[in-house]
């Protein structure tokens, strides 16, 4: 048993000492000693390289200057899955963005030793549906594991009357019509 104030002094400080060295122990160990491995973490969460979206293809008019293809911006969405993914994001997304069972599988958390992951949700959303997502991503405050890619799609003012005359373009620059004739003046390019 302790006897007078200066012993239970002595106790005190040196129970406290070891409070501090064990904090200190464990700061140490977390930024110098694992600190490759939170980098590593932090890295993959915060820097994402991403490429940017191909330019708009040039527009085909009619004689008269009247728009026959044109260009919508859309939006591709990507969604960070990790073992913190709200549980309630499939029920939330899936009737705004029209979801198959297939997408909805994708947002299903992973286990907690996982590594997080982006992976693609859909392409092509319209500009009206991305303003409802985007508001119901604030509403849950979303925001961090939701991106939105801007994108081209290509807009057929007469609608399929005229696209077997004007054709398409494949992702590998091949197509038919007018668009595969003239794709190399129509494809845009990118600056470097």
């Amino acid at each position: 048993m302790l006897r007078g104030p200066d012993e239970r002094l002595k106790a005190l400080a040196v129970i406290l000492n070891a409070v501090v060295v064990v904090i200190v122990g464990r700061l140490v160990w977390l930024q110098v000693l694992e600190h490759e491995r939170y980098q590593t973490e932090v890295q993959s969460l915060v820097e994402r390289a991403y490429d940017l979206p191909e330019p708009p293809w040039g527009v085909i008019l009619d004689r008269n200057g009247d728009l026959l293809v044109g260009n919508v911006r859309t939006y591709d969405i990507s969604v960070l899955i990790s073992s913190r993914t709200p549980i309630t994001a499939p029920d939330e997304l899936a009737p705004i963005l029209g979801l198959n069972d297939q997408q909805i599988a994708k947002l299903a958390p992973l286990a907690p030793e996982a590594v997080p992951e982006w992976r693609l949700l859909t392409q092509d959303v319209s500009v009206d549906v991305t303003k409802v997502l985007s508001e119901t991503l604030l509403e849950y405050d979303w925001t961090q594991w939701v991106t939105l890619t801007p994108s081209w799609s290509r807009y057929y003012a007469e609608g399929a009357m005229a696209c077997h005359v004007l054709g398409a373009v494949n992702e590998d620059g091949g197509g038919y019509g007018v668009q595969g004739a003239l794709v190399r003046l129509l494809k845009g390019e990118r600056i470097e």
